[in-house]
C-alpha cells in the first residue's frame, strides 16, 4: 500500500508540474561580438592605452577590429574562480611518465641551455610543461586580447547585469557585492596584462589577436600570463 500510495503522490506532482508548464529561465545575454567600434568602452579604454604610450589610431582599430569580443568563458570562469583541489595522481601513470622522456630527449639541448641560464633544472621544466599543457596537446585557444578586454568589460556599471547573469549561471549563490569587488579587481588585472600583450606583440611584430591561450589568459607550453612571459 505504501508503494501505491507514494506512486499515486508521485504522479499527481508530476501532472502538476506538468500543467504548470517549464519553470522560467532567464535568457542568455547578448554579449559584444564583432568589434568594440563607437562605444563609450573603446573611447575610454584607447585613451587610457595612449596614456600608456600606445598608438591611439593603433588601439582602435584593434577595438574595432571584427576579431574582437567579449569571451563568455572568462566572464563565466576568471571574475569569480573557486578551485577545485587538483589531482596530481594522474600525472605519474606510464603513459605520462614515456611521454615526458620523449619529450626530455626531443628538446634537450633547449631544456639544458634554460637550465644553464635559469637554474631551473630540466625535469622541473619538463613536468611545468606536462601539467600545464600535456606539452602543448590540452589547448583551449581564446584570443588573449579579448580575454583581457573582457576582464575590463566586466567592471563597467553598465554591463553589471549581463555579467551576474552569466557567473550566476554557474555559481546561484554569488551575491552582487561580491561579482562587483572581483569584476573592479580583475578589471584591474586584466589591464595590466592587456599593456603587457601588446608591448609583447610589438616587440615580436605579430598581430595581437594571433597570441592565444586559455580563458584565463595564460599561454604557451608553459602557460605563462603577458607579465611573467615578458618577465622571464
Amino acid at each position: 500500500m505504501k508503494i501505491i500510495r507514494c506512486a499515486i503522490a508521485c504522479a499527481a506532482a508530476l501532472a502538476g508540474l506538468i500543467a504548470a508548464g517549464p519553470s522560467p529561465s532567464i535568457a542568455a545575454p547578448q554579449l559584444p561580438a564583432g568589434g568594440f567600434a563607437g562605444t563609450p568602452f573603446a573611447a575610454a579604454l584607447a585613451e587610457r592605452l595612449a596614456d600608456e604610450g600606445f598608438d591611439r589610431e593603433v588601439v582602435e582599430g584593434f577595438l574595432a577590429d571584427d576579431r574582437a569580443e567579449v569571451i563568455r568563458t572568462t566572464l563565466a570562469y576568471a571574475i569569480v574562480y573557486r578551485e577545485s583541489k587538483a589531482d596530481y595522481s594522474r600525472f605519474l601513470d606510464a603513459d605520462r611518465i614515456g611521454r615526458a622522456k620523449s619529450f626530455m630527449e626531443r628538446k634537450g639541448d633547449a631544456l639544458a641551455a634554460a637550465e644553464e641560464r635559469y637554474g631551473v633544472p630540466a625535469e622541473v621544466i619538463t613536468a611545468i610543461i606536462m601539467i600545464e599543457s600535456d606539452f602543448g596537446d590540452f589547448r583551449r585557444l581564446h584570443r588573449l586580447f579579448n580575454v583581457f578586454a573582457t576582464l575590463i568589460w566586466s567592471a563597467e556599471e553598465e554591463n553589471f547585469s549581463d555579467v551576474r547573469t552569466v557567473i550566476r549561471k554557474r555559481l546561484p549563490d554569488v551575491d552582487d557585492e561580491k561579482i562587483r569587488t572581483r569584476s573592479r579587481k580583475k578589471a584591474a588585472w586584466g589591464y595590466q596584462q592587456l599593456t603587457v600583450l601588446l608591448r609583447i606583440a610589438e616587440r615580436e611584430a605579430v598581430d595581437p589577436f594571433s597570441i592565444e591561450g586559455s580563458w584565463a589568459g595564460a599561454f604557451g607550453l608553459a602557460q605563462f600570463i603577458p607579465t611573467s612571459y615578458w618577465d622571464y
